[in-house]
Formats: C-alpha cells, structure tokens, sequence
C-alpha cells in the first residue's frame, strides 16, 4: 500500500498574492516534470484555491505568469 504524506502549502499569507501563485506555479511543475503526480496535485489544488481568492483587479496578473494550460487546469 503507498503512504501518502501531505504536503503543507509552500507560500505565506504574508507574501503578495504573486509570490504566493507564482511559488505554487512552478512547484506545480517542478512535480509534473518529475511525473510525481501527488504532489502535481497538492500544488494544482493551492494554486487553484489561491487563484480563487483573487479579486477581479488582480487576475490580469495572473494571466500574465501562468500558462493558458495551467490557468484552465487549477480554477
């Protein structure tokens, strides 16, 4: 049977909100390039949860450091 160890979010509430996506961003594909797909995961959902919080001023700033791909893939 695999373990599976949960992984804690890898930026602060205290960074910018670019630093915080930017941070999950590429952790998210350092897993994927890796093909460790838990913790692709883990990161697709900080991302995505991050991402979801944004007010409508701060998403052209987003779309600005992520991918169409992974932009459509974390929300």
């Amino acid at each position: 049977m695999l373990s599976v160890m949960p992984e804690i979010c890898l930026y602060h509430e205290s960074q910018g909100f670019q630093d915080q996506v930017t941070i999950a961003y590429h952790r998210l594909r350092s897993a994927r390039s890796i093909e460790n797909q838990i913790s692709s995961l883990t990161h697709a959902y900080y991302l995505g949860a991050r991402i979801q919080t944004l007010i409508s001023a701060e998403r052209p700033v987003i779309r600005s450091i992520l991918t169409a791909y992974y932009l459509k893939a974390t929300i």
